[in-house]
């Protein structure tokens, strides 16, 4: 009897409260970061009313360029960012970050310009404009994610509601009284960037807590999941090339809207599951604990993805009408019983697979995974789009996901932990 108690650990009262702490600030981030996703679905209604289907396949087009231009340099500098993290001075951390991103400038403009040129051919002042848009969105999105990183959960959250709160302004503006409603939206994008990329800036140097969060561990933890990043985002966005390729923008125009309404949707809802059960997952010290608690992720992040796919299916007759209208409004149920499977899917991978490789910090393994489903991808839309065209566009998506889904599956089933987890270190996010 007496072996079997738990004896009380040296240090549990100080780690207790850290724990506790870590959890109040994720759980607080990481629903800031469903109510900024939510804000930026927003924006979809207005443009797809606003603009003709070739006007919007060459929006969408432009905001991918400018996505993977700039964010993917950012989570690099990230990096840079994570390292200096615990430096005493906090104005060193600025120096260095502001350094970094100075340095990274040239990649963002070139990969940015690259991807511009080649999708919007001679368009050169909107090739241009997608360069400064990048230079600053990537400033913005690095100084947001310190925010995060630093632990400063309200200024995280503010920062980045405002800035897709002013995209959605911008575009129910420029809409209304600019004749080229993708330039002044462009424009706009790069005001509100630079002046938020300022303010967080300014909130994270001189912040009255900004010294409180020591992010050593995440520096390896952490590298793997930085380029994961720019993987997921490129698996994300690679089929709308491919089809802009083979089919055209007016093909981009009307599986783009519906693509992102949807894989909006049902990862914002699943991930309050994740929101929820994460951060109690990995306050837990004991194994036994956590395995019952991982037991409960599995069947809630299974339940709620498969509860969400059906009622979506089920709703979108009505659902896109209001969310995407009736010009761009893709209608073929086997086209979007394919993206709602997908996305379900993936949906599953975020708030239970990677979550186990990561609390198992096996973050190459989630890297790794990921890279063999953009892969997969690129050659499964290489091969349907040309004779399915939008659904073969859709098959491609929901056969990455699942590979994605399985070899997670049996990934993490083969790995063990690296080491301990620690007792002060934060929970990961679910991507």
């Amino acid at each position: 009897m007496e072996r079997n108690r738990r004896e009380p650990v040296a240090g549990r009262p100080a780690a207790s409260k850290l724990l506790q702490a870590t959890r109040r600030a994720g759980f607080t981030m990481g629903a800031g970061r469903l109510v900024v996703a939510a804000l930026g679905l927003a924006a979809t209604p207005l443009l797809t009313r606003l603009l003709s289907p070739v006007e919007y396949g060459t929006f969408v087009l432009v905001i991918t360029a400018v996505s993977i231009g700039s964010t993917v340099p950012s989570q690099w500098l990230d990096a840079a960012v994570l390292r200096f993290a615990p430096a005493e001075d906090p104005s060193r951390l600025h120096r260095a970050t502001v350094t970094a991103w100075l340095r990274n400038a040239p990649v963002v403009a070139l990969l940015t310009g690259a991807i511009a040129a080649v999708t919007l051919g001679s368009a050169w002042l909107t090739v241009a404009f997608c360069v400064a848009y990048a230079l600053a969105e990537s400033a913005f999105t690095t100084r947001w994610i310190l925010l995060r990183a630093r632990i400063l959960p309200r200024a995280f959250i503010v920062a980045g509601v405002l800035r897709n709160g002013a995209f959605v302004l911008i575009v129910a503006l420029t809409g209304a009284l600019a004749d080229d409603v993708q330039l002044s939206w462009i424009l706009g994008g790069i005001l509100a960037s630079s002046l938020l990329a300022t303010a967080s800036t300014w909130r994270a140097v001189s912040g009255p807590h900004s010294r409180r969060a020591d992010l050593q561990p995440w520096w390896q933890y952490g590298r793997p999941l930085i380029l994961n990043y720019g993987l997921s985002l490129s698996m994300l966005y690679v089929d709308r090339f491919i089809l802009l390729a083979l089919r055209g923008k007016e093909e981009v125009a009307l599986y783009a809207p519906t693509f992102d309404i949807l894989c909006g949707v049902i990862t914002l809802v699943t991930g309050l599951v994740g929101l929820v059960a994460v951060p109690r997952l990995f306050a837990q010290l004991e194994s036994q604990d956590r395995q019952a608690h991982l037991r409960l992720l599995r069947r809630r992040a299974a339940l709620s993805s498969a509860a969400v796919c059906v009622l979506l299916f089920a709703a979108w007759p009505a659902l896109s009408v209001v969310m995407i209208g009736e010009d761009l409004r893709l209608g073929d149920p086997l086209t979007v019983g394919l993206l709602i499977g997908a996305f379900g899917l993936t949906a599953y991978r975020y708030q239970y697979v990677n979550i186990v490789a990561q609390l198992h910090h096996n973050t190459n393994v989630q890297t790794r995974v990921t890279a063999l489903a953009l892969a997969t991808s690129v050659a499964a839309n290489s091969v349907l789009i040309p004779s399915f065209g939008l659904r073969g566009a859709a098959a491609s998506a929901a056969l990455s996901a699942s590979v994605a889904v399985l070899v997670g599956v049996w990934a993490n089933a083969r790995s063990r932990p690296q080491h301990a987890q620690r007792r002060d270190e934060p929970h990961p996010t679910s991507r």
